[in-house]
């Protein structure tokens, strides 16, 4: 089964705002960041928010919005999934 972008209650935007990823440059479609895997701090890793993937120019890792947060938090997709939207979730005060 193939997931979209609209598939999910939050963005890859959501995940960069809750691993704290220092964005560097921003572009029409997606931002660069530091990448968190290679320590590369020159903004190398692009992060498309209209399809949710992000891919580091100078180590090429790369994968989906889950996989992202998974992978630095040493967890499954499915918990990233579950994590996310705890933290994205608005509060019953927000509503």
């Amino acid at each position: 089964m193939d997931s979209y972008p609209g598939d999910f209650p939050f963005g890859i935007m959501d995940v960069v705002e809750l691993l704290h990823l220092r964005i560097r440059r921003r572009q029409a479609n997606s931002v660069y960041v530091d990448c968190p895997f290679c320590g590369d701090r020159r903004g190398k890793m692009n992060v498309n928010f209209v399809k949710n993937v992000w891919r580091c120019n100078y180590c090429d890792e790369h994968g989906g919005m889950l996989a992202l947060y998974a992978r630095l938090n040493n967890t499954t997709t499915s918990d990233a999934y579950w994590d996310c939207l705890l933290y994205t979730s608005p509060s019953p005060r927000d509503a």
